[in-house]
């Protein structure tokens, strides 16, 4: 199955309010930021960040992540993944596009890389004055690694 989503969250006609990643570091010790996250029609989640950054490092040591995507609407998106630092033709592709989504980003800059996560799981929750919406799914694990030439 493939996740397909809109280049806006579910229930929302507007960009996400904030999107959190974190992963574990080589030691296990966990790692948060707060990032801007694109996402493209076939699921993919992208990001940029610079080359020299302990997310960068970190994929490379470990590429399973996990990021919580939420509005002020009380709906939240909880994702987990396998990134992966795009390279040759797909990064510039996937830079192109979260450029069209963050105008003025630097995500092609040279010494910034463009991340893709591609979802393995995911929960959407909201919350409401009744019973809360809650909706999983589950896809077969990628394996992550070099994306593109």
């Amino acid at each position: 199955m493939i996740l397909r989503a809109p280049r806006r969250w579910p229930r929302s006609s507007a960009p996400a309010d904030w999107a959190w990643w974190r992963r574990s570091t080589t030691p296990g010790v966990p790692e948060a930021a707060l990032v801007g996250l694109a996402a493209l029609d076939d699921g993919t989640l992208i990001f940029d960040a610079p080359r020299a950054s302990r997310k960068i490092a970190n994929i490379g040591h470990d590429p399973h992540v996990a990021v919580v995507v939420g509005w002020s609407d009380d709906t939240t998106v909880q994702i987990e993944g396998v990134a992966a630092v795009a390279h040759g033709e797909l990064r510039g592709d996937y830079g192109r596009a979260y450029n069209e989504q963050f105008p003025g980003s630097r995500a092609l800059d040279d010494d910034f890389a463009v991340v893709a996560i591609r979802p393995t799981w995911l929960r959407s929750y909201t919350a409401t004055a009744g019973a809360p919406d809650v909706t999983e799914a589950h896809w077969a694990p990628s394996t992550g690694g070099r994306l593109g030439a």
